[in-house]
């Protein structure tokens, strides 16, 4: 048998996004300068019920994906935006662990998987609107195989 290439870790970035009252996430607060007392690298993340979260970075782990909010700044003179991030290993997800890859199918269904799993905790998107921003590919050998 040929060993089979598939889909194995993807990284997807929600095109738009809505948070629940009851979302929650680990934020890492910003440094200050210990002279002056000014946060440093401290950016608003995400808001909640009308609640502004800032810090440096924050995130979410569940069972089957972790989802990031990074700060980044443009070029253009200091504009900063919120870098909204999924990370999954396909897998995984289906199987509960990385021994065999995934094709189109079961990639399909550990996305709907993650797709709900991150509306129970509060994120609501849609995955098929979401951009593939890293697509990693693996193969499954079998026995015998070089």
């Amino acid at each position: 048998m040929n060993p089979r290439i598939g889909v194995d870790t993807l990284h997807l970035n929600p095109v738009q996004f809505d948070l629940d009252a009851h979302f929650t996430a680990k934020v890492k607060p910003a440094t200050f300068d210990s002279g002056s007392g000014d946060k440093v690298g401290n950016f608003p993340l995400y808001r909640v019920a009308g609640q502004t979260f800032e810090g440096t970075s924050a995130f979410l782990a569940l069972e089957n994906c972790t989802l990031d909010f990074n700060p980044y700044t443009n070029f253009d003179g200091g504009t900063s935006h919120v870098s909204t991030k999924i990370t999954l290993t396909v897998p995984k997800v289906l199987n509960g662990d990385n021994y065999e890859t995934a094709d189109r199918e079961q990639t399909r269904q550990a996305l709907e998987k993650i797709e709900s799993e991150l509306s129970e905790a509060g994120f609501k998107f849609d995955v098929k609107a979401a951009l593939v921003k890293r697509l990693d590919l693996a193969k499954t050998l079998e026995d015998g195989d070089e």
